[in-house]
């Protein structure tokens, strides 16, 4: 466990420190995830297995375009989830017909705010926007997580499902160690870069009037 930590450490702070040096050119921008059809992320899946990441959000809710203005177009997060999932972005209240894991599921009525059946299958009727799916389909996991997640909140479950960390633990005990071991050494790692670096800009005053 204390090995698996230290490696998503290594990697999130790469992410991190990588995210840190585009905000000012990316910060604007709606989203950097490349996000693609249910069917195709299906079709994907068949071929090289990953985990699904499902967005589900309406056109009237707010801190929907929220989470895809801060969460999703922070780089380091966009890039994890590019690389290892297959990121579906799916209006909860379409009116299309899709089929799912072999399964048909049509608009539960032709009001615009009728919800979708594979929006009340996978909330389980629960229809709060925004909401997150986790799949990972080989290991038969699944978890939700409902409302706007900031960055900070959505890292440990990308992890956690990646990772396939759910089979040795559960999420509550996996956030808890993720946020000692991480956040921890990250203030840490930060703290320790911006000593080095005034210490560099130190050391070139010193050279430069002598």
């Amino acid at each position: 466990m204390r090995k698996f930590f230290l490696t998503a450490i290594v990697l999130i702070l790469s992410l991190s420190s990588w995210s840190q040096t585009e905000t000012k050119i990316t910060g604007e921008s709606e989203s950097l995830v490349n996000w693609i059809s249910l069917r195709e992320a299906e079709q994907r899946n068949k071929e090289v297995p990953k985990p699904m990441l499902i967005d589900f959000y309406t056109e009237w809710c707010g801190w929907c375009k929220v989470m895809m203005r801060n969460t999703y177009s922070d780089l380091g997060i966009a890039s994890y989830i590019n690389a290892n999932f297959y990121p579906v972005k799916f209006d909860a209240e379409s009116k299309d017909t899709l089929v799912f894991d072999g399964v048909t599921y049509k608009p539960t009525g032709k009001q615009k705010r009728d919800p979708h059946e594979f929006a009340v299958k996978m909330l389980n009727g629960s229809l709060v926007y925004p909401s997150t799916i986790f799949m990972n389909k080989a290991a038969n996991f699944n978890m939700s997580a409902q409302g706007y997640l900031e960055v900070k909140k959505i890292e440990p479950m990308l992890v956690f499902t990646l990772e396939n960390a759910f089979r040795n633990s559960s999420f509550e005990d996996f956030n808890s160690q993720f946020e000692k071991s991480f956040y921890d050494s990250l203030q840490t790692a930060l703290y320790k870069s911006k000593v080095e670096r005034s210490n560099r800009n130190f050391y070139r005053q010193c050279h430069y009037f002598i």
